[in-house]
């Protein structure tokens, strides 16, 4: 292409180059947002990842829906969101107006090269190489432009697929999760539970469970065994409203669960799963997915849990990251430490 300009004349290629290197020179203070933008994408993004996929497993479902954990995580994720909003917005504020400066260039350059060949052919020096020219230049310049519409129109129409999926999920809806007008707070204290003549069924499962009575008084110790799929775990979830019996009802100090505010509700209730699952934020967040408390009560509950060695290895500093997902330096717990912390998630 470069050939064929410079034989239809050395003032066109010295136009194409004025604006090659004009368009070089205004992009040039765009290079260290770009880098620094990239930078904030790449940091952002360890986390957002981490959330997503534990959002994706359903073993870690029952875990963030029957403790705080899910509201930590949330807030992990609107803190990226607004890093990331704030990055941008710096970054279009310091590139837009080189950005907007290139693309007036470009019909510019366009005019002054179509003008220089309409003046070259009308001058009597027509010759096919620069008509020639002329049409490549504005074929290019015409495709050029046709394809970035096109992608800008593909772009928004995956993002209004997503969207449409987004939306959906956010839509559906949930006959336990919503908070219900006048729902009882549940009481503070040791709770008397009574399981009444409780049937539970799976939607398109085998599985059930039917005219259970049980009932355990406060300050009881009382073990279920069973073989695996017994329903142990189900009963687990019917008290934490994960799902709501089919039949019978369960009471906590004499009330149905179901007048209870179900979000309150299962902050009330401590479950140390069999899976253990220490979560990527700090130490304190890890030790206080129930209940916020204050650091004397989280120090008293490490030392009777016996996580002193875990408060050492984090230097004391419980804003530690307990994982090194995100971070080369976050503390790594042993089988039995993350055993132990999960537990004591369950005093405070």
């Amino acid at each position: 292409m470069t050939a064929l300009i410079a034989m239809a004349g050395p003032v066109l290629l010295g136009i194409t180059m004025f604006f090659m290197v004009l368009n070089a020179v205004i992009g040039l203070p765009t290079m260290k947002p770009q880098a620094d933008v990239r930078k904030m994408w790449v940091e952002n993004r360890r986390p957002m990842e981490y959330v997503t996929r534990l959002l994706k497993q359903k073993e870690n479902a029952a875990e963030l829906r029957s403790s705080g954990a899910g509201i930590k995580f949330l807030r992990t994720v609107n803190s990226v969101l607004s890093r990331n909003r704030s990055g941008y917005k710096a970054f279009a504020k310091k590139t837009l107006p080189f950005y907007v400066t290139q693309e007036i260039f470009r019909p510019i350059q366009a005019a002054c090269t179509l003008a220089y060949i309409i003046i070259f052919v009308i001058g009597g020096d027509a010759s096919k190489i620069g008509l020639y020219a002329s049409l490549t230049v504005a074929s290019t310049t015409l495709i050029a432009n046709l394809e970035t519409v096109f992608d800008s129109v593909r772009d928004i129409l995956q993002y209004s697929l997503h969207g449409e999926r987004v939306a959906a999920f956010f839509e559906a809806k949930s006959e336990i999760e919503p908070p219900r007008e006048g729902a009882l707070i549940p009481p503070t204290g040791i709770y008397d539970i009574e399981l009444r003549d409780v049937s539970f069924c799976y939607d398109n499962a085998p599985f059930c469970t039917e005219h259970l009575n049980l009932h355990v008084t406060p300050g009881q110790r009382v073990a279920i065994v069973g073989e695996n799929g017994a329903g142990k775990t189900t009963l687990t979830k019917l008290l934490l409203r994960l799902y709501d019996v089919t039949g019978g009802a369960i009471l906590i100090n004499g009330t149905n669960i179901k007048d209870y505010e179900v979000h309150a509700l299962r902050l009330h209730i401590g479950v140390a799963f069999q899976d253990v699952r220490v979560l990527a934020m700090s130490l304190r967040d890890n030790l206080t997915v129930y209940h916020d408390v204050p650091d004397e009560q989280l120090f008293e509950v490490i030392s009777k849990l016996g996580l002193e060695g875990v408060l050492e290895k984090a230097g004391k500093d419980m804003t530690k990251m307990v994982s090194r997902e995100f971070i080369e330096d976050g503390v790594v717990l042993s089988g039995g430490e993350a055993q132990r912390l999960t537990l004591a998630r369950l005093f405070t």
